[in-house]
């Protein structure tokens, strides 16, 4: 819920800019979206993988499973982001010509790329924390992630008139929104806290 809140409040605000940067964010969104969804397949396959060995008692297992996925989720976003900078050309101008929504891109197109590795991570994060089953935890991470990065978009509205700075702040944060659910995952990961402790754990099966 506190990430629907956070992208509804993203498009209210971009709503409240003129019609191209409206269309310019709604342009870049979508491609972000669509770019995360590669990542996403890395999750369920992450959550899956992880829920069985887990269930299993296998903890050497299951800390290889999170690392090789962490591993890929990284390259994966390395990729799009090259990808996506690669095509920065070519893309914006498949959905639009008209050169008021392609200026508005050219100003938030690069937080669709620089985002690219952290938004894989992210939901490769996901997969992990769903594997060790901490949808509990992830409920209440995600109000956490979601106060900075709906403060920083709020930030936005001091620049009325600036509809550039306006649709900067939204994409700080939605990118903030991603770092924050990396490091809410990443930190009881490290420390061996629930509801990662699972990982951990070496079960006697004699």
């Amino acid at each position: 819920m506190a990430s629907t809140a956070t992208f509804a409040l993203a498009t209210a605000l971009t709503a409240r800019t003129d019609s191209a940067h409206a269309a310019a964010h709604q342009i870049c969104l979508q491609l972000w979206l669509a770019s995360s969804l590669l990542a996403d397949s890395l999750a369920v396959a992450a959550q899956t993988l992880l829920a069985r060995s887990v269930a299993a008692g296998n903890s050497a297992v299951s800390q290889l499973i999170a690392r090789r996925v962490l591993r890929w989720g990284i390259l994966l976003g390395v990729f799009l982001g090259g990808v996506l900078g690669a095509s920065s050309g070519i893309l914006p101008n498949l959905f639009t010509s008209d050169p008021a929504v392609l200026a508005g891109i050219s100003a938030i197109y690069p937080w669709v790329i620089l985002t690219q590795p952290i938004n894989a991570l992210a939901f490769v994060w996901d997969g992990v924390l769903f594997g060790c089953n901490g949808f509990k935890y992830a409920a209440k991470a995600m109000a956490v992630c979601a106060a900075p990065a709906i403060s920083c978009m709020l930030l936005g509205l001091e620049f009325s008139g600036d509809y550039d700075a306006q649709l900067t702040s939204v994409w700080l944060g939605l990118s903030l929104l991603m770092v924050m659910r990396c490091l809410t995952i990443y930190i009881p990961y490290r420390l061996r806290r629930s509801p990662f402790d699972v990982m951990f754990i070496k079960r006697d099966t004699a």
